[in-house]
């Protein structure tokens, strides 16, 4: 379908390398999106840890307070 309108886009003088550069544009604004969000999952994690470490020390604690 796109291929259909191809001659018709170099027709009015768009450049097909202007796409391409969006295309790529593209391509690099969700890569860096994705490793945003892994590396706030991984910052998420290690505070989850670490909120799970502290609770079972202040249990700990508490039991051998009683």
């Amino acid at each position: 379908m796109f291929l259909d309108y191809m001659p018709i886009l170099l027709q009015g003088g768009i450049d097909p390398n202007i796409t391409l550069d969006y295309l790529l544009l593209g391509y690099v604004v969700m890569w860096v999106i994705a490793l945003f969000y892994v590396i706030t999952l991984h910052s998420r994690q290690r505070n989850m840890r670490q909120d799970i470490a502290l609770l079972k020390q202040l249990l700990e604690e508490n039991d051998k307070a009683e």
